[in-house]
């Protein structure tokens, strides 16, 4: 916990000393300045060099602005220098002191494709937490890859495969007993390598959005036989889904079960292609929503502004991008607690849940939460709780 009184010096020395227990070989100089740049960049929310350079002017007084930005970018660009590495030492962390509290101990883990720009592409991976999205996991891209799995690397089916391995094994080593559902919209619908990969090497769950221009083998009562049809054509109903196992897709056959989603409010059918019962796809599907998209949210117009970036090489972005995920960790991580502690909260002056009749709507999400308390605490000289521990409740 912390007091502060409108300085972000304790913020620095307290960041510093928490990253230096999870990456030991960090040099004195490098270790400082990391305290510092994460505290300027939570006070200062953007990704702009001026702005966090601003909010260093508190610790460094004595220096220009013009300086500070010059060192912003020699600390990000430094090719000796990583940081990548320390936010994965930071979800193990998290994970680590981590407990799933639903008693079939599912977790739902999305992942997407964000484009900055057309200067990068970002592969993230996300843990459903309450309503929002935790980043556990990313991979950078130069430039804006073409969706076609084809051209470029964003989109190989070996990096995604990779990616996903890396966060199974992660999950799995904290707790054998996980079970993963991963959740993904239609870009990754058509790779049915992908869904084998999940199904018969994982061994865990998924449910994709799918095209509705894919072939199935499909008996049909007026023919009295088994033909090849668009899924399109599949019998469907307007104000119900409809559910079909053990399907053969393609001319290879692949096995897989689909739900089809129809209601008199939406303008088109879902198709959802999964291994685990249909009427279980679209509950588990609709956890995506609000899940990976609040962090790219977050990290663009919601939060920090990440399309004003001006850094031009893929390394110092991708040394920015780390310590963006981690703030964004560290926010969401101080919204888990409000909502778990709530009576050492009472006095925050904001409202972060509404009561509608029997039960409570959440109307402040937890990064916003997260983000106001820090805010709050930056420029009171009231005494708030703010923990620096990065403990991660599951909501």
């Amino acid at each position: 916990m912390s007091k502060s009184y409108n300085i972000s010096l304790p913020f620095s020395s307290t960041f510093a000393n928490f990253f230096s227990s999870l990456h030991p070989s960090m040099n004195k100089t490098q270790l400082n300045f990391i305290g510092d740049f994460f505290s300027a960049l939570l006070s200062s929310n953007s990704v702009n060099f001026e702005d966090i350079a601003f909010s260093l002017l508190s610790i460094y007084p004595n220096n220009q602005l013009e300086s500070l930005c010059k060192r912003i970018s020699n600390f990000l660009n430094n090719p000796n220098y990583s940081y990548h590495t320390l936010f994965d030492k930071l979800i193990i962390y998290i994970l680590s002191n981590y407990k799933v509290k639903h008693a079939d101990n599912r977790v739902y883990i999305s992942f997407d494709h964000m484009f900055v720009k057309d200067k990068y592409t970002t592969f993230m991976l996300s843990i459903k937490i309450g309503k929002q999205g935790f980043p556990l996991y990313f991979k950078l891209y130069d430039g804006k890859s073409k969706t076609n799995s084809n051209h470029g690397d964003a989109f190989k089916i070996s990096n995604i495969k990779e990616s996903l391995l890396y966060v199974h094994n992660l999950l799995k080593s904290i707790d054998p007993l996980i079970n993963i559902v991963w959740l993904a919209d239609r870009w990754f619908g058509n790779l049915f390598p992908l869904f084998n990969f999940i199904d018969k090497e994982l061994h865990d769950s998924f449910v994709f959005r799918c095209k509705d221009n894919f072939k199935v083998l499909y008996h049909f009562k007026k023919e009295g036989h088994k033909i090849w049809c668009s899924i399109h054509d599949l019998p469907s109903f307007i104000y119900k889904s409809n559910f079909f196992e053990d399907l053969e897709f393609t001319f290879k056959k692949y096995k897989y079960n689909l739900t089809i989603c129809k209601s008199d409010n939406h303008k088109e059918r879902w198709f959802l292609i999964s291994n685990i019962n249909p009427k279980d796809a679209k509950k588990f599907y609709a956890y995506r929503f609000g899940g990976i998209e609040t962090i790219f949210k977050n990290q663009k117009s919601n939060g920090f502004d990440i399309e004003r970036t001006g850094m031009t090489k893929l390394h110092g972005f991708e040394n920015m991008y780390s310590f963006i995920c981690m703030a964004t960790c560290y926010y969401i991580c101080l919204g888990t607690d409000v909502t778990k502690n709530s009576n050492c909260y009472k006095k925050l002056g904001f409202r972060i849940v509404r009561n509608i009749k029997d039960y409570t709507v959440r109307v402040v999400s937890l990064f916003k939460t997260g983000l106001r308390l820090f805010q709050l605490t930056l420029k009171s000289t009231k005494y708030y709780r703010l923990p620096f521990t990065f403990k991660l409740y599951d909501i």
